[in-house]
């Protein structure tokens, strides 16, 4: 599928941009690698962080790998829970996990949950480990985010600023272009464009 991304105000034209790539026939999604390199790349500012501050390594690592692997389960039933018109009728559909739908909110709430929980049981400080946690949870969401972009989602409404984002209509869920932005609908050549505030860049 074509891909095509414009942002005018910067004069910058994007007319191919993949949403996966593939090495020795296995396929991988940009967003997929994005989130997994922001997870990786997080860890390691928050182990960092707890050196830094004098504090076991290890018991950050393995309180960041428990709640990395429960917010994954959380993300996920959120965003089921929240599309449960779809799923009720597709269950099959729910351990499908190559085909996105992840919720954020899940997850950071059910990380959230998972780091209280086994803060209480290595009777720690949970205020603490988040203060040193945050670093890391913000430099994993910043790069995993950009993989919106790639996706072609997750963006923002209409606007004609400097950093507007200009995408050909075609290659976006239908579900996610509201009546507002087809209203600023552009039409270049015969290909109709929605125009959104990049919602990721600004993040």
């Amino acid at each position: 599928m074509e891909m095509s991304i414009r942002f005018p105000g910067l004069g910058l034209v994007f007319d191919y941009v993949p949403r996966s790539f593939q090495i020795f026939g296995m396929e991988f999604t940009i967003y997929g690698v994005l989130i997994a390199v922001g997870a990786l790349l997080g860890m390691g500012l928050v182990t960092l962080e707890a050196k830094r501050n004098g504090e076991d390594q290890n018991r950050y690592l393995d309180m960041m790998l428990i709640s990395l692997l429960v917010s994954v389960a959380g993300s996920r039933l959120f965003y089921v829970a929240f599309s449960w018109g779809f799923y009720k009728e597709n269950l099959n559909a729910i351990l499908d996990f190559r085909n996105g739908g992840y919720a954020l909110y899940g997850g950071l709430l059910f990380g959230f949950l998972a780091a209280a929980v086994f803060c209480r049981i290595t009777q720690t400080s949970f205020w603490q480990s988040a203060d040193i946690a945050c670093p890391g949870i913000l430099l994993g969401q910043a790069i995993g985010r950009w993989g919106n972009f790639f996706n072609c989602e997750a963006f923002g409404g209409y606007t004609d600023n400097l950093f507007a984002m200009r995408i050909k209509e075609s290659i976006v869920n239908p579900s996610m272009i509201s009546a507002s932005l087809l209203e600023h609908e552009i039409v270049e050549n015969g290909v109709k464009y929605i125009q959104v505030h990049p919602t990721f860049l600004y993040e």
